[in-house]
């Protein structure tokens, strides 16, 4: 999975910097040994690694309900990037599954070193159920060098009826993921390396601290149809950033103070013509500095076996919780999809937005308003599958 990014602009473009790998990796599977492995960049959430690397992921199916891996490699920030040797990681994991009346666990430990010296040490664990009416999911991640909690994770979906699903989600998390390496936020080095020169390990620790802050947010959804050709599904999330401490040069980072996001909305199915799908949505948002309510509608209509359109519209309300001051803004838009045989596809999107007034930025670092009077765009794309 790869591209390139060309920009146009030849004198903005960096052609040192415009390969993109997202994944690169092969897999080897061996049935009468009862082993794998991925070997390459590929992207992993689980045995406590965090995301994108170049490394080996083995597993080996010990037992028939238990699967023990084994991971390393290189931490990767993003496509963009190629992966540093100073910066590697191990973890080891075991799988349990189906250990009682449908309960799945599984514990890992995590060891990640950053130019020599300890970058995050980690232990934690998923469990897993499952039954006709519900589906449970809790996750927990501890880092022991700093005595950090880095994330507590529950998710719970219950089917109340044949027609009613109930979700939930609580999530207590550092934010980012604590590791030495936040150290480097705000500092004008690159590396932890460079850090070293004038700072000692306990300090460079001390600032990875600080720069994490601890997060925590909530999610109570509800899913059920109504009437003949509706489905309706609402959400009531709660978040919160708390702020972060100012050391090595660098202010701290105010808390985002409670925010509150409702959504709902109403998809119907064959309300114009067979075939076609009508989404009805709301969102109101309760966050500093503003409160922020929107409409929209979403239109998907089938025109013969080639054809689609898909008309949308947006209507918003920004009121300023200081300034009291109001903004509307409208954005239509229209996309246009013409699937040429089976393996091509052509896509169309025209679409304004207009707004009655410019409001001065929130962010006090960005000179200048959003929500400019009037703003137009145009894509256009063709997509081959093979």
């Amino acid at each position: 999975n790869a591209g390139y990014y060309y920009d146009m602009r030849a004198e903005d473009r960096d052609p040192e910097d415009q390969g993109l790998i997202s994944n690169a990796y092969l897999e080897i599977t061996d049935q009468d040994l009862d082993l794998s492995a991925i070997v390459g960049r590929q992207t992993l959430y689980k045995s406590g690694v965090l995301g994108r690397f170049d490394g080996a992921h083995v597993s080996y199916q010990w037992k028939p309900d238990i699967a023990l891996n084994f991971t390393t490699g290189f931490p990767v920030d993003s496509p963009r990037h190629a992966a540093s040797t100073d910066h590697q990681f191990y973890s080891m994991s075991a799988d349990f599954d189906d250990v009682i009346g449908g309960w799945d666990f599984s514990a890992f430990g995590h060891l990640q070193r950053i130019d020599g010296i300890a970058d995050r040490e980690a232990i934690g664990g998923e469990a897993h159920y499952r039954d006709e009416r519900w589906s449970l999911v809790g996750a927990l991640d501890l880092d022991l060098s700093y005595e950090v909690l880095n994330s507590a994770l529950f998710v719970a979906n219950w089917r109340a009826t044949d027609r009613i699903t109930v979700n939930g989600r609580l999530n207590v998390r550092a934010a980012p993921f604590l590791t030495t390496r936040n150290a480097l936020m705000g500092q004008p080095v690159e590396t932890i390396e460079d850090m070293l020169l004038s700072f000692t390990e306990p300090q460079i620790r001390r600032l990875a601290r600080d720069r994490t802050a601890q997060a925590q947010s909530a999610t109570i959804g509800l899913s059920m149809p109504v009437w003949q050709r509706f489905q309706f599904n609402g959400d009531l999330i709660y978040t919160e950033t708390d702020a972060t401490e100012s050391s090595g040069g660098v202010d701290l980072v105010p808390s985002t103070g409670p925010q509150y996001l409702y959504y709902a909305n109403l998809v119907g199915s064959s309300l114009f013509k067979p075939g076609d799908t009508v989404i009805f949505g709301f969102r109101h948002t309760e966050a500093l500095p503003d409160l922020i309510t929107a409409l929209s509608m979403d239109v998907r209509l089938p025109m013969g076996s080639r054809l689609r359109l898909n008309p949308r519209f947006a209507l918003t309300l920004r009121q300023g919780q200081t300034t009291k001051i109001q903004q509307w803004v409208a954005a239509p838009m229209l996309r246009v999809i013409y699937r040429w045989g089976r393996r091509h596809r052509f896509e169309a999107e025209v679409g304004g937005e207009w707004s009655d007034r410019d409001l001065p930025s929130p962010d006090l670092l960005v000179v200048g308003t959003i929500g400019d009077s009037s703003q137009h765009f145009l894509n256009i794309g063709y997509w081959m599958e093979f």
